[in-house]
């Protein structure tokens, strides 16, 4: 048996049924590919199959009856263990259309992801970039597969002591205590705005999107290389407190005696802080940034409603379709640049007449600068400061011209706010991206009507902020 194909292969009790009976896969891989309903004779093998694997034990790499190409599978599965080092790990749900003999049926489960930083030393890439190629039986990928499996735990502990015990805190007492000394806008910000707006004088001045400006502008702020370890799926409805409950009692373990953060979406992670209080897990709960920024999109669609946002959109993406998922919040990376690029249009709208041709030139010459690496981005420069006030009066005065004006000048700092979330969560400032969350966005959720997130967001800044109280 040299070849074996995935649909030979994907289905641990196939591969056992073939080894026992002595049958070739080989032989009846053509049968795979026609779905037939399976008789009775056929479902009492499987039942004895799953009866035979409970008396089968999994080898370890470590086991005298392991073979070679057994423990080089077995060692791929281990996750490393490193010391000194920060480990999280992230949750979500699972879809998947299954093609059966009832119809398509999506299948929900748990799919979980473990991320170290720093990541371990590796080794020469000359040598890592191959993949081992490994034979196995079928009954030894039987094992495996067997072994990996995710034992589903029950949560018998249901009373009503969880989250319903939790108090909110005042808004203004949470955001007295999330409250920054320096301002969330940076220098970097505004030299990105002001470079739209020599563009707008001079179409050949090179100037990048935001994102690679802030890529270049952040370079030393890099963190250490990072460990993505995927982790076996729990096969269970994700929403159900006993998945839950599973996955949070095997991220405990694999966090051995380190601190377990995990991290799920608004609907999981309520329950989550839910089971923590019950149970008094060593778990800290973290809210996923990515579903809160799309709220957040979303949030921006509504209360740009019928006001000529939609039209704008159409013109950097033609068609009602992809223009109407983005102000849903959907189409996460194109409704980020067709954000972005309208805010560009109104500071090279509103902003053409604001600056003297030295000013610009100032400007321009210390942005070339900048781009050359011969100052820093953050560097406090006389023109940076100047342009900053100049931008913040145009806009204030523009703000008090009528309801209009208004609603556009809102509708930029909204789109500030999105800058400002995505920069702290890529540079791991946790201070400000709690900032960013209480004093720019709750207030735009409860706006939008997006009151799930306004209250969840809400309760995880405080949750947040209340293990700074904590001892150590």
């Amino acid at each position: 048996m040299d070849t074996q194909s995935y649909y030979e292969t994907q289905h641990y009790k196939y591969c056992f049924l073939n080894d026992r009976n002595g049958d070739g896969i080989q032989d009846t891989s053509d049968t795979l590919y026609t779905i037939v309903e399976e008789t009775d004779e056929q479902i009492d093998d499987e039942v004895a199959v799953d009866s035979a694997l409970e008396d089968l034990s999994f080898m370890t790499a470590s086991g005298s009856e392991t073979s070679h190409d057994n423990r080089v599978v077995m060692e791929a599965m281990e996750v490393g263990e490193t010391t000194n080092v920060f480990t999280q790990f992230f949750g979500d749900n699972i879809d998947l259309n299954i093609v059966s003999i009832q119809g398509n049926t999506p299948f929900h489960s748990m799919g979980w992801i473990k991320v170290t930083s720093p990541a371990p030393s590796l080794p020469d890439l000359q040598t890592t970039a191959a993949v081992h190629r490994v034979k196995l039986k079928a009954l030894d990928k039987a094992k495996i597969l067997r072994g990996a499996e995710v034992k589903i735990l029950p949560f018998t502990n249901r009373t009503r002591t969880g989250i319903n015990t939790i108090t909110f805190l005042p808004i203004t007492e949470l955001a007295s205590s999330v409250t920054q000394d320096q301002l969330l806008l940076t220098p970097g910000d505004t030299l990105w705005a002001a470079g739209w707006v020599i563009k707008a004088q001079d179409p050949e001045f090179p100037h990048s999107n935001w994102n690679g400006r802030m890529k270049s502008i952040h370079a030393d702020d890099v963190k250490q290389l990072t460990q993505i370890d995927f982790l076996p799926i729990i096969e269970g409805d994700p929403n159900d407190l006993n998945t839950i409950f599973t996955t949070l009692k095997e991220c405990t373990r694999l966090s051995a005696d380190r601190v377990t953060i995990v991290t799920f979406d608004l609907p999981i992670w309520l329950k989550v802080v839910n089971i923590i209080k019950q149970t008094n897990l060593p778990i800290i709960p973290r809210l996923g940034g990515f579903h809160l920024l799309k709220s957040y999109l979303g949030s921006i669609g509504n209360i740009m409603e019928d006001s000529g946002l939609l039209e704008l959109i159409q013109l950097i993406y033609p068609g009602s379709t992809t223009a109407n998922h983005i102000l849903d919040g959907g189409c996460f990376d194109k409704a980020i640049r067709a954000h972005l690029l309208i805010d560009a249009a109104i500071y090279q709208h509103i902003m053409k007449h604001a600056f003297t041709e030295e000013e610009l030139c100032e400007m321009r010459t210390f942005m070339e600068k900048v781009a050359d690496g011969k100052m820093g981005a953050r560097h406090t420069d006389p023109v940076v400061a100047l342009f900053e006030q100049r931008f913040e009066e145009t806009f204030k005065r523009l703000a008090e011209g009528g309801r209009t004006p208004a609603l556009w000048v809102q509708y930029h700092y909204m789109v500030d706010v999105i800058k400002v979330f995505i920069r702290t969560e890529r540079l791991a400032d946790h201070n400000g991206h709690l900032c960013c969350i209480v004093s720019r966005m709750l207030d735009i959720f409860a706006a939008a009507g997006h009151h799930q997130y306004a209250k969840g967001a809400r309760l995880y800044c405080q949750l947040m902020k209340q293990l700074e109280t904590l001892p150590a």
